[in-house]
């Protein structure tokens, strides 16, 4: 790939920087998220919605995908616009 001289002189150093950021902050993602995860389902319990998140929260907690775990919060009303507000 050929890059004009001014777009080379910008973008080189920013590719190492880049570079260097991810090796050194990789390490600090592995504490990301300390505190449980919360999903809000603007519909009522028991619709296509709700299972499909309770599906999912089953898998990823079945394969060890994240060590907090997944609170899932139905909070139905308004054609799903009182939930939607919520988050």
């Amino acid at each position: 790939m050929y890059l004009p001289n001014r777009k080379r002189i910008l973008f080189v150093p920013f590719a190492k920087l880049t570079f260097i950021y991810l090796i050194f902050h990789t390490p600090l993602l592995g504490q990301f998220p300390s505190k449980p995860i919360t999903v809000i389902v603007p519909f009522a319990a028991g619709g296509g919605s709700d299972v499909f998140v309770r599906i999912f929260q089953n898998a990823i907690r079945q394969n060890n995908l994240c060590p907090q775990p997944i609170v899932i919060k139905n909070i139905a009303g308004a054609g799903g616009t009182i939930g939607s507000r919520t988050a």
